[in-house]
């Protein structure tokens, strides 16, 4: 397989599990319209089921390299079609993808501080989802 689509594939997976996800999405969606107008609507609900999909797997690495390979293989019959897109691919991976993937991955600090008075109060903090067990 092409290293562009494996690369490709592999960022687009890893950004729908960050914040920077509907700007990947927008990103491709964008690129899918210019090169294939008649099925980028498609692509972009695609994306947000894999959105979904991603969020869901959350931990469950055979899931999240299965959705990869599902997009790595949608991206390399799209290159096979028209091998002068890899170069384009290249271009949304290079200057688009993996800006915002290393933006999704930057380190930031928070620091939070909380002050609970009286009985049975109940302060919960988080620096993203909470999820009740």
């Amino acid at each position: 397989m092409d290293p562009v689509v494996v690369e490709a594939g592999t960022a687009l997976v890893k950004l729908m599990a960050t914040d920077m996800w509907s700007g990947a999405k927008d990103v491709v969606t964008g690129w899918w319209h210019r090169h294939h107008p008649e099925s980028a609507e498609q692509v972009g609900t695609d994306l947000d089921r894999l959105h979904d999909e991603v969020v869901e797997a959350a931990g469950d690495e055979a899931t999240r390299e299965a959705l990869t390979g599902e997009w790595r293989v949608r991206l390399r019959r799209l290159i096979a079609s028209n091998p002068e897109l890899a170069v384009e691919l290249r271009r949304l991976l290079t200057e688009e993808l993996t800006p915002l993937l290393a933006r999704a991955n930057a380190t930031t600090t928070v620091t939070q501080t909380a002050t609970v008075t009286g009985d049975r109060n109940i302060t919960i903090q988080a620096g993203r989802d909470i999820r009740r067990s």
